[in-house]
């Protein structure tokens, strides 16, 4: 946190000079009912994408970034749509995750804001449950503009009762739990370093303003037993927990312009803030295809979402046919899933992640002479 801050007094001391010439992001920004965000997601190599200090008029030439990436589309909807809206009546806008759970937003003239969502939980047990942020979590404001400095800080308590969980969760503690409970403290420090013109594949030029995010979560795990008050079991099940527990800091490096109502790109940076683990950028085509064009004729597996949640899509191409082994490898290299499938040309797999800890994963295909098709790395987070 302390190298934020000194960024952004260095930015403030030489952005005096740009402050007439940079721009002014509306409310326009914000999304609505019906659109459909597109993106594109990659794990770029590393260095490929250079991290620039903070300051005005900048030119971000991201049109020669790799494009064999992951293509994924959502649309925004009325909440009044979805039959769990009881859980958050304000909300006007919502998300819904293919199954996986609905994303809860309200937003205004000034503010669009995440309420919270329903869906599977953080532990991998598979369990429905709601979660609500109190207060709402500001995800963006209006107007935007250069060195607008925000602070934010919201929790979320999400309890359940401890027999819907499966056998034997909690046999090493001398008396059962009857209720269990997920504490998430959450605090987010929003600088808008940077402002200048981004250019993606095609030569499509955007001008932005470049938006700072440090998120900082503690996540604990609570439980309730009889005659006892409430105990923070967090060090006793955290190596257990697929890796939600505990402390964990996200830098995300985000690209605003008029009009557009998803980022024209996002930067996830690694925890020393050098290198960038994750890009994302807006795919103004909508293409419906995850099979990069210039791929075509070529045998590859290529995994969707990635990062991944609770679920990832594998698509399998060109393929000649025979049996494959998909294997999935943690990062000590020892086996985490392996499935076999018979596949001829092309095939969407698709595989459950809840038993998967938070982390970075291998995956490879393998034929039946041993020939491995790819190996890639696949990313698995957890809310």
């Amino acid at each position: 946190m302390d190298k934020f801050y000194k960024t952004f007094i260095f930015i403030l001391f030489a952005g005096f000079s740009t402050l007439q010439a940079q721009i002014t992001i509306s409310n326009t920004y914000f999304p609505n009912v019906g659109d459909t965000i597109s993106s594109v997601n990659i794990t770029p190599l590393l260095g490929e994408i250079p991290i620039t200090a903070g300051g005005g008029n900048q030119l971000w030439d991201f049109s020669q970034v790799q494009t064999n990436g992951v293509v994924s589309s959502d649309t925004y909807i009325d909440p009044a749509t979805v039959d769990t809206l009881g859980a958050f009546p304000s909300a006007n806008l919502a998300l819904s995750g293919n199954g996986n759970g609905v994303t809860y937003f309200r937003k205004d003239d000034t503010s669009f804001e995440l309420l919270g969502f329903v869906g599977l939980d953080p532990t991998g047990f598979g369990l429905n449950l709601v979660t609500s942020f109190q207060p709402p979590l500001v995800d963006r404001t209006a107007p935007l503009d250069f060195l607008d400095l925000n602070t934010y800080s919201t929790a979320a308590v999400v309890p359940f009762g401890a027999d819907v969980l499966p056998g034997g969760v909690f046999d090493s503690l001398p008396l059962a739990p009857d209720s269990i409970r997920i504490l998430v403290e959450l605090d987010q420090v929003d600088l808008v370093d940077a402002w200048g013109t981004v250019t993606l594949t095609g030569n499509k030029s955007y001008e932005v303003l470049r938006q700072k995010r440090v998120q900082t979560t503690e996540t604990r795990l609570e439980i309730k037993v009889p005659i006892l008050d409430w105990l923070d079991v967090t060090d006793q099940f955290g190596g257990q927990s697929g890796g939600f527990l505990g402390m964990d800091t996200i830098v995300t490096m985000t690209y605003w312009a008029e009009g557009v109502p998803e980022p024209i790109a996002e930067m996830t940076l690694d925890g020393d803030e050098e290198n960038v683990t994750s890009f994302t950028y807006r795919n103004d085509e909508i293409i419906t295809s995850t099979v990069p064009i210039e791929r075509a004729g070529y045998e590859n597996v290529y995994a969707y979402p990635n990062p991944a949640i609770n679920y990832a899509k594998f698509d399998c191409v060109n393929l000649k046919p025979d049996f494959y082994d998909l294997k999935i490898y943690n990062i000590l290299g020892l086996e985490a899933y392996t499935e076999r499938y018979f596949i001829s040309g092309n095939k969407m797999l698709k595989v459950d992640l809840g038993d998967f800890r938070k982390g970075t994963y291998l995956y490879s295909l393998v034929d039946t002479t041993g020939k491995v098709i790819t190996t890639k790395r696949l990313v698995v987070i957890r809310p």
